[in-house]
């Protein structure tokens, strides 16, 4: 049905007639197929074991995509209530609180703090409509063009790893895509080098990718991974690290990888079905300090007058 995925697919099998490998054949459209995708086929053609590599790759997509889809879910229900509350507000001060001020204008009565505070915001608003009402774009917009720059792109992904309630929940998908990615290559044959290297383009963090790529370095020169991701505990807590220098020790790497994978995917899981029972009563307490702020800075000098 997806008419590019069509062309992608006969254009593949006309390179492989020609004589060109499954993997190098790929290499031309690294927009829809990742290095790591490419580098576990590339290692299935050598080990003769294609077949069952192309079904742990179906099995992470589907993985991977359900694991977005929870996130992006958890993330959906706060921003609609607060894009929903900013919209109300600025409705109320944009329409309704000049006409309530008109009871005020000819009285000679001192008006409370709150009451004043609430004038002036809405003056504001009234004076700036349109770029209040722009201003998530050109927040929107400027997020999109700083994370363009390498440096951008980095401190964006570190103030999500630290971000309040999210944070935790985007480094344990990290660390699952992390473990699943390594797992998976390291179960194709590719050398724990190259698996790092992969896994650090694919793990979707600059902050992850940095670190494992020196990881990768350090590894190629005889220190063990265990070792070398030690002292990082912000993002590889101890318990992931003891796994795997565990791993190394007893040569069961993979298998290893793959308990840590399915636990963080199950942290991810219980975290995304909880989080909007923890954010409730955060965003209860958020639209009722604003709610009530708004009506008793109108009430209190109506009751005065």
């Amino acid at each position: 049905k997806n008419i590019r995925l069509k062309k992608i697919i006969n254009e593949t099998a006309e390179s492989i007639r020609s004589g060109k490998k499954f993997s190098d054949s790929l290499m031309k459209y690294t927009d829809v197929f990742s290095d790591a995708e490419i580098g576990m086929i590339e290692a299935g053609e050598l080990s003769g074991r294609l077949n069952n590599i192309l079904q742990d790759i179906a099995t992470d997509a589907e993985n991977s995509a359900a694991l977005r889809s929870k996130i992006k879910g958890a993330l959906t229900y706060p921003l609609v209530v607060f894009f929903l509350l900013g919209s109300a507000i600025v409705l109320l001060m944009t329409m309704v609180v000049p006409k309530i001020m008109e009871l005020f204008s000819g009285s000679d009565m001192e008006l409370p703090t709150s009451t004043l505070i609430m004038i002036i915001v809405s003056e504001f608003l009234q004076n700036h409509f349109i770029l209040v009402a722009l201003s998530p774009v050109v927040l929107f917009l400027s997020i999109k063009f700083i994370r363009k720059t390498s440096p951008g792109k980095f401190y964006t992904d570190k103030f999500m790893l630290i971000a309040p309630v999210f944070g935790e929940l985007n480094k344990k998908a990290a660390l699952a895509r992390f473990s699943r990615m390594l797992s998976n290559l390291l179960k194709s044959g590719v050398s724990i080098v190259e698996a790092l290297k992969i896994t650090a383009n694919a793990v979707g963090n600059e902050v992850y990718k940095k670190r494992l790529i020196l990881c990768s370095r350090d590894t190629a020169q005889g220190i063990p991974m265990g070792q070398n991701l030690r002292g990082n505990e912000s993002i590889f807590p101890s318990m992931i690290v003891s796994m795997i220098a565990i791993g190394e020790k007893t040569g069961e790497i993979t298998a290893i990888m793959d308990k840590v994978a399915g636990f963080y995917e199950d942290e991810v899981d219980t975290m995304t079905k909880n989080l909007s029972k923890l954010l409730e009563p955060l965003i209860l307490t958020v639209v009722g300090i604003t709610v009530g702020g708004i009506v008793a800075a109108i009430m209190e000098p109506i009751i005065s007058l």
